[in-house]
């Protein structure tokens, strides 16, 4: 994206219209952090959503004014949780194949129960993944429509 603006502008309006992530500002529609070279701003929202969008970028000033680099996605964090989410059902199945003994006599209903154990819990990880991508619906056009409104900034 590319901003006419300066650097030093656009970083003076993102502090007047981002609010902090530590205190609910009411009036703020975007909060996030800023510094001298990059921010990362979410939507302001009033409940808890680990896959919600955070656009993340770096200012590079040009003679045209400042280019922005930015990146849409989930946050790290969330991208470490859900992998890990999604390796445990994998690490109880495995642990139930290691330590399960044939040597006892241990029914096949027994085997397939035990198999459903790591099958509901993807579930249960699908589940909650999709609805948070669902209730983060719609944040990237707001991110983007944020940026032009406040520093004017349009796609290149």
């Amino acid at each position: 994206m590319q901003s006419p603006l300066s650097r030093d502008e656009c970083i003076k309006r993102l502090r007047e219209s981002v609010g902090s992530q530590q205190i609910a500002e009411s009036n703020k529609t975007v909060i996030g952090t800023y510094g001298e070279n990059s921010f990362e701003i979410r939507k302001a929202i009033s409940y808890r959503n680990r896959f919600q969008t955070v656009l993340k970028a770096s200012f590079a000033e040009t003679s045209n004014g400042t280019q922005l680099k930015c990146r849409l996605g989930i946050s790290t964090l969330a991208s470490l949780t859900l992998t890990g989410w999604l390796l445990a059902p994998v690490a109880v199945l495995l642990i139930l194949l290691i330590f399960n003994d044939r040597s006892e006599s241990v029914t096949r209903i027994q085997d397939v129960l035990l198999s459903f154990v790591p099958l509901g819990m993807l579930v249960f990880i699908i589940t909650l993944t999709v609805r948070g991508l669902f209730l983060a619906k719609g944040e990237v056009p707001f991110l983007l429509k944020f940026l032009e409104t406040t520093i004017g900034a349009k796609r290149v």
